[in-house]
Protein backbone atom coordinates (compact mmCIF):
# COMPACT_ATOMS: atom_id res chain seq x y z
CA UNK A 1 0.00 0.00 0.00
CA UNK A 2 1.60 3.27 -1.08
CA UNK A 3 1.54 6.51 0.89
CA UNK A 4 -1.17 8.16 -1.22
CA UNK A 5 -3.51 5.21 -0.63
CA UNK A 6 -2.86 5.28 3.11
CA UNK A 7 -3.59 8.99 3.27
CA UNK A 8 -6.76 8.52 1.27
CA UNK A 9 -7.97 5.85 3.71
CA UNK A 10 -7.32 8.02 6.77
CA UNK A 11 -8.97 11.02 5.11
CA UNK A 12 -11.99 8.85 4.31
CA UNK A 13 -12.23 7.94 7.99
CA UNK A 14 -12.09 11.62 8.90
CA UNK A 15 -14.88 12.47 6.47
CA UNK A 16 -17.00 9.68 7.90
CA UNK A 17 -16.50 10.89 11.48
CA UNK A 18 -17.32 14.47 10.54
CA UNK A 19 -20.81 13.59 9.30
CA UNK A 20 -23.64 14.46 11.68
CA UNK A 21 -25.22 11.02 11.53
CA UNK A 22 -27.35 9.03 13.96
CA UNK A 23 -24.39 6.68 14.26
CA UNK A 24 -22.13 9.51 15.44
CA UNK A 25 -24.77 10.68 17.92
CA UNK A 26 -25.08 7.17 19.34
CA UNK A 27 -21.30 6.89 19.63
CA UNK A 28 -21.14 10.13 21.60
CA UNK A 29 -23.72 8.78 24.03
CA UNK A 30 -22.01 5.38 24.34
CA UNK A 31 -18.74 7.10 25.20
CA UNK A 32 -20.40 8.38 28.39
CA UNK A 33 -19.58 4.98 29.86
CA UNK A 34 -16.58 6.96 31.06
CA UNK A 35 -18.20 9.76 33.16
CA UNK A 36 -15.44 12.20 32.19
CA UNK A 37 -16.26 11.76 28.49
CA UNK A 38 -19.14 14.21 28.30
CA UNK A 39 -20.80 14.85 24.91
CA UNK A 40 -19.12 18.25 24.63
CA UNK A 41 -15.67 16.78 25.23
CA UNK A 42 -16.20 13.88 22.83
CA UNK A 43 -17.41 16.26 20.12
CA UNK A 44 -14.36 18.46 20.78
CA UNK A 45 -12.06 15.46 20.33
CA UNK A 46 -13.84 14.18 17.21
CA UNK A 47 -13.78 17.62 15.59
CA UNK A 48 -10.09 18.06 16.37
CA UNK A 49 -9.30 14.62 14.93
CA UNK A 50 -11.15 15.22 11.67
CA UNK A 51 -9.68 18.70 11.25
CA UNK A 52 -6.08 17.69 11.84
CA UNK A 53 -5.11 14.02 12.25
CA UNK A 54 -7.51 12.67 9.62
CA UNK A 55 -7.20 15.49 7.11
CA UNK A 56 -5.74 14.35 3.79
CA UNK A 57 -4.11 17.67 2.90
CA UNK A 58 -2.40 18.02 6.27
CA UNK A 59 -1.31 14.38 6.26
CA UNK A 60 0.29 14.86 2.85
CA UNK A 61 2.20 17.96 4.00
CA UNK A 62 3.28 16.23 7.20
CA UNK A 63 4.66 13.19 5.39
CA UNK A 64 6.45 15.17 2.66
CA UNK A 65 9.97 14.43 3.87
CA UNK A 66 9.23 11.09 5.50
CA UNK A 67 11.37 8.14 4.47
CA UNK A 68 9.20 5.18 3.45
CA UNK A 69 10.01 1.89 5.23
CA UNK A 70 11.55 -0.85 3.08
CA UNK A 71 9.65 -3.39 5.15
CA UNK A 72 6.61 -2.61 7.32
CA UNK A 73 7.15 -3.26 11.03
CA UNK A 74 4.59 -4.19 13.66
CA UNK A 75 4.36 -1.46 16.26
CA UNK A 76 2.78 -2.18 19.63
CA UNK A 77 0.80 0.82 20.90
CA UNK A 78 -0.20 0.99 24.56
CA UNK A 79 -2.78 3.77 24.71
CA UNK A 80 -3.73 6.07 27.55
CA UNK A 81 -7.35 7.05 28.19
CA UNK A 82 -7.25 10.27 30.19
CA UNK A 83 -9.07 12.25 27.48
CA UNK A 84 -11.11 11.14 24.44
CA UNK A 85 -9.06 9.77 21.50
CA UNK A 86 -5.76 10.56 23.21
CA UNK A 87 -4.15 7.56 21.51
CA UNK A 88 -5.26 8.48 18.00
CA UNK A 89 -2.12 10.42 17.05
CA UNK A 90 0.07 7.36 17.67
CA UNK A 91 -2.23 5.15 15.63
CA UNK A 92 -2.40 7.60 12.73
CA UNK A 93 1.37 8.04 12.78
CA UNK A 94 2.06 4.32 12.64
CA UNK A 95 -0.45 3.67 9.85
CA UNK A 96 0.41 6.76 7.81
CA UNK A 97 4.08 5.84 8.01
CA UNK A 98 3.37 2.47 6.40
CA UNK A 99 3.65 0.17 9.42
CA UNK A 100 1.22 -2.16 11.16
CA UNK A 101 -0.34 -1.40 14.53
CA UNK A 102 -1.02 -3.78 17.39
CA UNK A 103 -3.16 -1.80 19.82
CA UNK A 104 -3.67 -2.30 23.55
CA UNK A 105 -6.58 -0.03 24.40
CA UNK A 106 -7.20 1.78 27.65
CA UNK A 107 -10.48 0.68 29.22
CA UNK A 108 -11.21 4.39 29.74
CA UNK A 109 -11.30 5.09 26.00
CA UNK A 110 -12.35 1.70 24.70
CA UNK A 111 -15.63 2.78 23.13
CA UNK A 112 -14.29 5.55 20.91
CA UNK A 113 -11.08 3.89 19.78
CA UNK A 114 -12.79 0.56 19.06
CA UNK A 115 -15.35 2.37 16.93
CA UNK A 116 -12.68 4.25 14.97
CA UNK A 117 -10.65 1.14 14.27
CA UNK A 118 -13.67 -0.96 13.29
CA UNK A 119 -14.92 1.85 11.06
CA UNK A 120 -11.53 2.06 9.35
CA UNK A 121 -11.67 -1.69 8.73
CA UNK A 122 -15.13 -1.33 7.19
CA UNK A 123 -14.51 1.66 4.90
CA UNK A 124 -10.88 0.95 3.98
CA UNK A 125 -10.34 -2.83 4.37
CA UNK A 126 -6.77 -2.85 3.06
CA UNK A 127 -5.74 -0.26 5.64
CA UNK A 128 -7.88 -1.91 8.30
CA UNK A 129 -5.89 -5.12 7.92
CA UNK A 130 -2.88 -3.20 9.24
CA UNK A 131 -4.35 -2.63 12.71
CA UNK A 132 -5.46 -5.09 15.37
CA UNK A 133 -6.89 -4.58 18.83
CA UNK A 134 -5.33 -7.11 21.19
CA UNK A 135 -5.57 -8.15 24.82
CA UNK A 136 -1.95 -9.29 24.92
CA UNK A 137 0.87 -7.70 22.95
CA UNK A 138 3.13 -10.18 21.17
CA UNK A 139 5.25 -10.60 18.04
CA UNK A 140 5.97 -6.89 17.60
CA UNK A 141 9.07 -4.99 16.52
CA UNK A 142 8.82 -1.74 18.48
CA UNK A 143 6.70 -0.13 21.17
CA UNK A 144 4.99 3.22 21.80
CA UNK A 145 3.56 3.21 25.33
CA UNK A 146 1.86 6.00 27.23
CA UNK A 147 1.05 5.89 30.92
CA UNK A 148 1.82 7.30 34.34
CA UNK A 149 5.14 7.62 36.14
CA UNK A 150 4.31 4.34 37.88
CA UNK A 151 3.31 2.36 34.78
CA UNK A 152 6.36 3.63 32.92
CA UNK A 153 8.54 1.52 35.24
CA UNK A 154 6.67 -1.58 34.14
CA UNK A 155 6.89 -0.49 30.51
CA UNK A 156 10.66 -0.10 30.84
CA UNK A 157 10.91 -3.58 32.36
CA UNK A 158 8.76 -5.34 29.76
CA UNK A 159 9.62 -3.33 26.65
CA UNK A 160 13.14 -2.07 27.35
CA UNK A 161 14.75 -4.57 24.99
CA UNK A 162 12.70 -3.29 22.03
CA UNK A 163 13.04 0.05 20.22
CA UNK A 164 10.58 2.15 22.18
CA UNK A 165 8.98 5.44 23.11
CA UNK A 166 7.76 5.38 26.70
CA UNK A 167 5.86 8.37 28.02
CA UNK A 168 5.24 9.41 31.63
CA UNK A 169 3.07 12.00 33.38
CA UNK A 170 3.29 15.51 31.98
CA UNK A 171 1.37 18.75 32.40
CA UNK A 172 1.44 22.14 30.74
CA UNK A 173 2.15 25.60 32.12
CA UNK A 174 1.28 29.20 31.30
CA UNK A 175 3.43 32.29 31.72
CA UNK A 176 1.55 35.57 32.13
CA UNK A 177 3.10 39.00 31.66
CA UNK A 178 0.35 40.95 33.40
CA UNK A 179 -0.50 42.76 30.15
CA UNK A 180 -2.94 40.18 28.81
CA UNK A 181 -6.41 41.28 27.78
CA UNK A 182 -9.52 39.78 29.31
CA UNK A 183 -10.06 37.95 26.02
CA UNK A 184 -6.62 36.35 26.25
CA UNK A 185 -7.20 35.30 29.86
CA UNK A 186 -10.54 33.80 28.82
CA UNK A 187 -8.73 31.90 26.06
CA UNK A 188 -6.29 30.59 28.69
CA UNK A 189 -9.34 29.17 30.43
CA UNK A 190 -9.74 26.76 27.52
CA UNK A 191 -6.21 25.52 28.15
CA UNK A 192 -7.07 24.99 31.81
CA UNK A 193 -10.60 23.59 31.69
CA UNK A 194 -11.00 21.66 28.43
CA UNK A 195 -11.42 17.94 29.15
CA UNK A 196 -11.71 18.91 32.85
CA UNK A 197 -7.98 19.57 32.89
CA UNK A 198 -7.16 15.86 32.56
CA UNK A 199 -4.91 16.08 29.49
CA UNK A 200 -1.14 16.45 29.42
CA UNK A 201 -1.63 19.60 27.34
CA UNK A 202 -3.92 21.15 29.95
CA UNK A 203 -2.39 24.00 31.96
CA UNK A 204 -2.00 23.00 35.60
CA UNK A 205 0.33 25.80 36.70
CA UNK A 206 0.55 29.51 35.91
CA UNK A 207 3.55 31.78 36.40
CA UNK A 208 2.39 35.30 37.26
CA UNK A 209 4.31 38.56 37.83
CA UNK A 210 4.90 39.46 41.47
CA UNK A 211 1.86 41.26 42.88
CA UNK A 212 -0.49 39.92 40.20
CA UNK A 213 -4.10 39.72 41.37
CA UNK A 214 -4.90 36.06 40.71
CA UNK A 215 -8.53 36.56 41.73
CA UNK A 216 -8.89 38.31 38.37
CA UNK A 217 -8.61 34.86 36.79
CA UNK A 218 -11.56 33.55 38.78
CA UNK A 219 -13.67 36.50 37.72
CA UNK A 220 -12.90 36.18 34.01
CA UNK A 221 -13.22 32.40 34.08
CA UNK A 222 -16.76 32.56 35.44
CA UNK A 223 -17.67 31.39 31.94
CA UNK A 224 -16.54 27.91 33.06
CA UNK A 225 -18.79 27.87 36.10
CA UNK A 226 -20.84 25.09 34.49
CA UNK A 227 -18.12 22.60 35.45
CA UNK A 228 -19.49 22.51 38.99
CA UNK A 229 -22.53 20.65 37.64
CA UNK A 230 -20.39 17.61 36.77
CA UNK A 231 -20.52 15.20 39.72
CA UNK A 232 -16.99 13.82 39.54
CA UNK A 233 -15.44 17.23 38.98
CA UNK A 234 -17.48 18.71 41.83
CA UNK A 235 -16.51 15.87 44.18
CA UNK A 236 -12.83 16.50 43.47
CA UNK A 237 -13.29 20.23 43.98
CA UNK A 238 -15.07 19.77 47.31
CA UNK A 239 -12.52 17.26 48.56
CA UNK A 240 -9.48 19.36 47.64
CA UNK A 241 -11.06 22.47 49.09
CA UNK A 242 -11.86 20.66 52.34
CA UNK A 243 -8.28 19.48 52.76
CA UNK A 244 -6.92 22.99 52.24
CA UNK A 245 -9.39 24.44 54.73
CA UNK A 246 -8.70 21.78 57.36
CA UNK A 247 -4.98 22.42 57.07
CA UNK A 248 -5.49 26.19 57.05
CA UNK A 249 -3.67 26.55 53.72
CA UNK A 250 -4.10 29.92 52.04
CA UNK A 251 -5.88 29.68 48.71
CA UNK A 252 -8.42 31.38 46.49
CA UNK A 253 -11.53 29.57 45.36
CA UNK A 254 -14.74 29.89 43.42
CA UNK A 255 -17.64 27.55 42.77
CA UNK A 256 -15.61 25.81 40.07
CA UNK A 257 -11.87 26.14 40.84
CA UNK A 258 -9.20 26.41 43.52
CA UNK A 259 -6.12 28.58 42.95
CA UNK A 260 -3.21 27.54 45.12
CA UNK A 261 0.25 29.09 45.38
CA UNK A 262 2.52 26.11 44.81
CA UNK A 263 5.74 25.54 42.84
CA UNK A 264 4.74 22.05 41.68
CA UNK A 265 3.90 21.60 37.99
CA UNK A 266 1.14 19.03 38.45
CA UNK A 267 -2.00 20.01 40.34
CA UNK A 268 -5.06 18.12 41.54
CA UNK A 269 -8.31 18.04 39.58
CA UNK A 270 -10.22 21.34 39.89
CA UNK A 271 -7.05 23.00 41.22
CA UNK A 272 -4.53 25.22 39.44
CA UNK A 273 -1.18 26.20 40.91
CA UNK A 274 0.37 29.62 40.54
CA UNK A 275 3.87 30.91 41.20
CA UNK A 276 5.02 34.51 41.28
CA UNK A 277 8.15 35.69 39.50
CA UNK A 278 10.15 38.91 39.35
CA UNK A 279 12.51 38.01 36.53
CA UNK A 280 11.69 36.08 33.35
CA UNK A 281 15.11 34.42 33.55
CA UNK A 282 13.98 32.69 36.72
CA UNK A 283 10.95 31.38 34.86
CA UNK A 284 12.97 30.06 31.92
CA UNK A 285 15.41 28.42 34.34
CA UNK A 286 12.51 26.74 36.13
CA UNK A 287 11.03 25.59 32.83
CA UNK A 288 14.34 24.03 31.85
CA UNK A 289 14.69 22.37 35.25
CA UNK A 290 11.24 20.81 34.91
CA UNK A 291 11.41 20.11 31.18
CA UNK A 292 10.73 16.39 31.68
CA UNK A 293 7.46 17.23 33.47
CA UNK A 294 6.16 19.84 31.02
CA UNK A 295 4.27 19.02 27.83
CA UNK A 296 3.92 22.54 26.49
CA UNK A 297 4.15 26.19 27.49
CA UNK A 298 1.50 28.77 26.61
CA UNK A 299 2.21 32.49 26.78
CA UNK A 300 1.99 35.76 24.91
CA UNK A 301 5.43 36.82 26.16
CA UNK A 302 7.52 37.89 23.14
CA UNK A 303 10.71 36.38 24.57
CA UNK A 304 9.25 32.91 24.98
CA UNK A 305 8.88 30.46 22.12
CA UNK A 306 5.46 29.49 23.40
CA UNK A 307 2.04 28.45 22.16
CA UNK A 308 -0.47 31.34 22.17
CA UNK A 309 -2.98 31.37 25.00
CA UNK A 310 -5.98 29.21 24.23
CA UNK A 311 -4.20 26.92 21.76
CA UNK A 312 -2.78 24.21 24.02
CA UNK A 313 -5.48 21.66 23.19
CA UNK A 314 -5.26 22.25 19.45
CA UNK A 315 -2.11 20.30 18.52
CA UNK A 316 -1.06 19.74 14.93
CA UNK A 317 0.27 16.50 13.49
CA UNK A 318 3.83 17.67 14.16
CA UNK A 319 3.17 18.51 17.82
CA UNK A 320 4.60 15.31 19.24
CA UNK A 321 3.97 14.20 22.80
CA UNK A 322 7.02 14.74 25.03
CA UNK A 323 8.69 16.42 22.03
CA UNK A 324 9.74 13.02 20.69
CA UNK A 325 9.32 12.89 16.92
CA UNK A 326 7.34 9.69 16.39
CA UNK A 327 7.82 9.77 12.62
CA UNK A 328 11.58 10.00 13.02
CA UNK A 329 11.49 7.12 15.48
CA UNK A 330 9.56 4.97 13.00
CA UNK A 331 11.83 5.89 10.10
CA UNK A 332 14.83 4.68 12.07
CA UNK A 333 13.51 1.16 12.62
Amino acid sequence: MDQATRIKALNKLGQHLAQATTERAELIQQARRNPWFTPDNVVRALDAATAEYLNGTKLTEWLTNYKEPTEPKTIAIVMAGNIPLVGLHDLVTVLAAGHKAQVKLSSKDEVLMTYLINTLKAIAPEMGQRVDIVVKLENFDAVIATGSDNTSRYFEYYFGKYPHIIRKNRNSVAVLTGEETDEQILALGNDVFSYFGLGCRNVSKIYVPAGYDVTKLLTIWEHFNYLKEHDKYRNNLDYNLSILMLNNVKHYSSEYLVLLQDDAIASRIATVHYQEYTDLQHVTADLQLNADKIQCVVSEHPELNAIPLGMAQMPSLSDYADNVDTLEFLSGL
